[in-house]
């Protein structure tokens, strides 16, 4: 589902995250899917792409924390590009 929104992203990128970040900290946590290795490459190949390409909807202090709180959850089960993406943030964002 996370690589489908992937695919919609350039027609509303705001729209498309606010919608990832639902699914992840909504129905993906209570699911377990912040412990898939599969779910956690799609993630950080959508941030990854996001902050390439849409970087300036997280000047926005509340999608910026949106952004935290996705990354948070998948390093705090120990993936280790989604704890570097979070430590990196600061400096990717600028």
């Amino acid at each position: 589902m996370i690589e489908l929104y992937e695919h919609l992203m350039p027609g509303d990128p705001i729209a498309v995250f606010s919608a990832i970040h639902a699914i992840l900290t909504g129905v993906g946590a209570e699911e377990g899917y912040h412990y898939e290795s599969l779910g956690n490459t799609a993630v950080v190949k959508v941030v990854k792409r996001y902050i390439a390409d849409h970087r300036g909807i997280f000047e926005d202090p509340k999608r910026r924390a949106m952004l935290v709180e996705i990354l948070q959850l998948f390093s705090e089960v120990g993936w280790t590009d989604a704890l570097r993406l979070l430590y990196d943030l600061p400096d990717l964002l600028r």
